[in-house]
């Protein structure tokens, strides 16, 4: 085997590498994108109930006199 052979073998072998990289990479994208706002959503969502129990919880305190 020569070297050109070789060169040409593992060129062949790399062929549509750098396509399917890019296909990973913008699914990673996506991906993160959506890792994101599901993050944002559960964030507002507990800040909304962390907030009503706070509500609830000086609520309860003031029934029950306590300070």
């Amino acid at each position: 085997m020569t070297l050109d052979k070789l060169a040409t073998m593992v060129e062949r072998g790399f062929e549509g590498t750098d396509k399917r990289l890019y296909k990973v990479d913008e699914r990673l994208e996506r991906i993160e994108k959506r890792m994101v706002r599901l993050d944002a959503t559960i964030f507002l969502d507990h800040k909304r109930r962390i907030q009503k129990l706070e509500a609830d919880v000086e609520l309860l305190k003031d029934v029950a006199g306590i300070k």
